[in-house]
C-alpha cells in the first residue's frame, strides 16, 4: 500500500463501535412491509421507529401507518403512552410521528416537511416517483390539467397540507431540495407553489415553477447542487476518507485535524499528486488536485482518479457520475494535459466552478463555490 503524508496533522483510527443496538420486534405481517424497531421502553411509555419498505412501487399511505400503529399497540398493550416515528431508508428521513397518550386521541405530525432543510440527507434514485417522491427532471405540469392525469404521471403522493398536494423535490445529484405544493380546485391543478429548502431569490422561485410547467430551457442552479462544497473542519476526515475509499483506498480510517486559523490543507501523496483544500471560516470553499510529477500515459489517468476523489468529495456524487462530462466542459483532454502550453478553462454548474488549469509543467484541476 502506497504510503500517505499529510502536511498537517493527521490521526490514524480504526472504527469503533460502542453504540447500542435497537431491539427489533417482528409483527403479525400487514399487507405491506415494514419493521419495527424498539427504541425505549419504560414502565408506561413504548417508543419506537417503524421502517417503511417500497412494495408494488409504493410505501404505506397514512392510513396505512394508522393501522401499523394499532398493530403494534396491541402486540405491547401493557404500556399507556406510544410514540412511533416512521420513516425510509433511514432515520434521518423521517415522515410522520404519531402519539398517543394513554385514551387519548391519536396524534399525527408531518416531519416531512423538515427534510429539504437537511443539508446531509439524500434519497435513493428507487423513490423516484414512489408514493410523492419525485426527482425535478420527472415533474411536467400544467394549469387546468385533471388531478388524475398528474397522479398518472408523477404517481400518487401521501403528502398533503392544507389540502394541497405535496410532492418532495430532489435534484440531479439526490438531495432533497423543496416542496412542490399543488393547489386543486374543482379536480385540476389551480396553481402551484414551491418551497425551497434553502434563501433564494423571487426570481429563481419563479423560474423553478416555470420549469415544472414545462419551459425545460431553463436553467436552475438548484437542480444541479443545493449549496455548492458542503465540509466543515468536523466532518472533512469522514468525508475524504469516504471518497478515497471509493477511488480504491484500504486501510485505516483518515481523521484530519487542523488549527482553527489555517487557510489551507494539504494531503501529499509520495506518487505525484497534492490535494489541497481551502479553509474560510472553518468551512472549506475550493478543493483542487495538482499533478506533482512527470507527465506520461499513467499519469493521465492518476490524475483523472484524483479529480473523481476531490468531486466526489466536493459533491458527493457517489462514483462521479457526472464526473466525467466536467473534466470535458473544461477542457481536459490528452493533448492538453501533455501539453507545454498553458491553458486554462473553467464553467460553473449549480453553485459550483470548476476550473482546468495547464500552467505550462503541471496540472491542476479545482473545485469552487460560487457563493
Amino acid at each position: 500500500m502506497k504510503k500517505i503524508f499529510f502536511s498537517l496533522l493527521i490521526c490514524l483510527a480504526f472504527v469503533g463501535c460502542g453504540e447500542k443496538k435497537e431491539e427489533i420486534k417482528q409483527v403479525e405481517k400487514l399487507p405491506f412491509n415494514y419493521e419495527n424497531y424498539v427504541a425505549q421502553k419504560t414502565s408506561v411509555k413504548y417508543q419506537s421507529n417503524v421502517r417503511l419498505e417500497i412494495q408494488d412501487e409504493k410505501i404505506p399511505n397514512v392510513e396505512d401507518m394508522k393501522q401499523i400503529f394499532e398493530r403494534i399497540k396491541k402486540e405491547n398493550s401493557e404500556y399507556k403512552n406510544y410514540f412511533m416515528n416512521f420513516y425510509i431508508e433511514n432515520k434521518d428521513i423521517s415522515l410522520f410521528r404519531f402519539s398517543q397518550l394513554g385514551d387519548e386521541k391519536v396524534s399525527i405530525s408531518n416531519s416531512w416537511e423538515l427534510l429539504i432543510f437537511d443539508k446531509d440527507i439524500k434519497i435513493h434514485k428507487s423513490y423516484n416517483k414512489v408514493s410523492g417522491f419525485i426527482k425535478y427532471s420527472d415533474v411536467d405540469l400544467k394549469i387546468g390539467e385533471p388531478i388524475e392525469q398528474v397522479y398518472s404521471k408523477l404517481g400518487k403522493t401521501i403528502f398533503e397540507d392544507d389540502n394541497r398536494i405535496v410532492y418532495i423535490i430532489f435534484n440531479k445529484i439526490d438531495e432533497f431540495i423543496g416542496n412542490l405544493y399543488i393547489v386543486p380546485e374543482n379536480g385540476k391543478v389551480k396553481e402551484i407553489l414551491f418551497a425551497p429548502g434553502k434563501m433564494i431569490t423571487e426570481e429563481e422561485n419563479e423560474n423553478i415553477k416555470s420549469y415544472f410547467l414545462g419551459n425545460k430551457e431553463i436553467n436552475v442552479k438548484l437542480f444541479e447542487n443545493r449549496s455548492g462544497i458542503n465540509i466543515n473542519l468536523k466532518n472533512l476526515g469522514r468525508k475524504f476518507d469516504i471518497a478515497k475509499r471509493r477511488i480504491g483506498y484500504v486501510g485505516p480510517t483518515l481523521e484530519i485535524t487542523a488549527p482553527k486559523n489555517v487557510e489551507v490543507i494539504v494531503y501529499n501523496e509520495d506518487y505525484g499528486f497534492e490535494t489541497n483544500m481551502y479553509v474560510r471560516k472553518e468551512n472549506i470553499y475550493k478543493i483542487e488536485v495538482v499533478q506533482t510529477k512527470e507527465k506520461t500515459d499513467d499519469t493521465y489517468s492518476e490524475f483523472h482518479e484524483q479529480i473523481m476523489i476531490v468531486y466526489d468529495l466536493a459533491t458527493e456524487d457517489s462514483f462521479g457520475r457526472g464526473v466525467y462530462d466536467i473534466m470535458e466542459k473544461a477542457g481536459l483532454s490528452y493533448d492538453r494535459f501533455m501539453s507545454d502550453k498553458k491553458y486554462t478553462g473553467e464553467f460553473e454548474s449549480g453553485y459550483l466552478k470548476y476550473r482546468y488549469i495547464n500552467d505550462g509543467e503541471f496540472n491542476i484541476f479545482q473545485i469552487e463555490n460560487i457563493n
